[in-house]
């Protein structure tokens, strides 16, 4: 009884008999013989004699209930269900929507859609938040959350992106741009709302809120922190007698001197419509005689990140173009230099008063 190809049984040749003849024997060695080399021998045993050597198609069987227990066990082989909808390698990696999985488990999407889930998590229980964890078994492994090729990673809620890192290790929150160059940028188009707000809530000791380090070791440079018993936000700036070279007090004339020289002007914003004036340094100014006092600004390169599209393909590519730095003032740089002064005018004062009281007594 062989196969017609379309799984169909072909009758031996001589068959089937009439009733009242004489079946010879040679179509009934050849009826047996054909039941037992292609009926017998090629079935599929229950105890797992005999394996399948090809391809066996199911019809569509949406309409009975397949039930299985015991244990599943076999080789190696590649099972690809769909064209590559669902798919294990040989070597046991796992694709969804990929033939050729690169990873342990693999997920390839067809959906374009900016911000549209590829792999969606939900609990029934509405009582409950959805948690994904992560939990090594073996070594001291780590979480990471990332890309392999040049794109960002995108934060978003209500399918509306709210936080990104950049390519280049930058995080942007509230926007999408690095129209203001910072390793973090909050961007907040509303200006009641603070764009980074920094809560210590504890109710005893002084609230620290900010440190600044330098150096690859760490160096702390200053602090902001909330005084509790002065009610005072302090900005600090490290002053560690330890950390110094004390030389000598400070000569109080040189301060005076350095005081003196500072030039003062009358100006206005260019941007200002009222063109209202305002009085203290000019930048480039104050730098010919306190040099320590001014960010020094002008023309730098700036790199601008490589943009991709949402397949990962890229727009444009890295480049540099040339922005202009403003110079800056710190106006907290002569406070010292003031109080010398002051100490110094005090000297004086108390100077002339004696002499004032001696001419007196005459």
């Amino acid at each position: 009884m062989p196969y017609n190809g379309s799984g169909t049984f072909t009758l031996v040749a001589g068959n089937p008999v009439v009733t009242g003849t004489t079946i010879s024997s040679t179509v009934h060695n050849n009826t047996m013989a054909d039941i037992v080399n292609n009926g017998l021998t090629n079935a599929i045993t229950k105890d797992g004699q005999t394996p399948i050597t090809a391809t066996i198609g199911f019809a569509d069987i949406t309409a009975v209930d397949i039930t299985y227990t015991g244990t599943l066990t076999g080789g190696t082989g590649v099972v690809n269900i769909g064209s590559g909808q669902v798919y294990k390698a040989a070597d046991g990696k796992f694709g969804l929507g990929t033939a050729t999985p690169g990873v342990k488990f693999d997920i390839v999407s067809e959906n374009n859609t900016s911000l549209a889930p590829v792999l969606r998590v939900n609990s029934n229980n509405v009582a409950v938040n959805t948690t994904i964890g992560y939990d090594c078994v073996i070594g001291s492994g780590q979480l990471q959350l990332g890309t392999s090729s040049a794109n960002p990673v995108i934060i978003a809620t209500n399918s509306v992106e709210r936080a990104r890192t950049t390519p280049g290790g930058n995080l942007l929150v509230g926007t999408t741009s690095g129209a203001v160059t910072a390793r973090i940028v909050a961007h907040n188009p509303t200006a009641a709302t603070a764009a980074i707000a920094a809560w210590n809530a504890d109710t005893a000791g002084d609230n620290l809120f900010q440190v600044f380090n330098t150096e690859a070791g760490g160096t702390l440079r200053g602090t902001i922190d909330y005084n509790r018993a002065g009610g005072l936000v302090r900005y600090n700036t490290t002053s560690d007698g330890t950390l110094k070279n004390i030389k000598n007090p400070a000569n109080l004339d040189d301060s005076v001197a350095l005081i003196m020289s500072i030039p003062i002007d009358e100006w206005s914003w260019k941007h200002d419509e009222n063109q209202w004036s305002q009085v203290g340094p000019i930048a480039q100014k104050l730098h010919a005689v306190f040099p320590g006092a001014v960010s020094v600004g002008g023309d730098y390169e700036a790199i601008v990140p490589a943009t991709y599209d949402e397949d990962g393909n890229e727009r444009t590519p890295e480049t540099t173009e040339t922005k202009y730095r403003p110079w800056a003032v710190d106006k907290t740089a002569p406070v010292w230099h003031l109080v010398a002064t002051c100490q110094r005018q005090q000297q004086l004062i108390e100077d002339l008063m004696q002499r004032v009281e001696a001419l007196e007594a005459q």
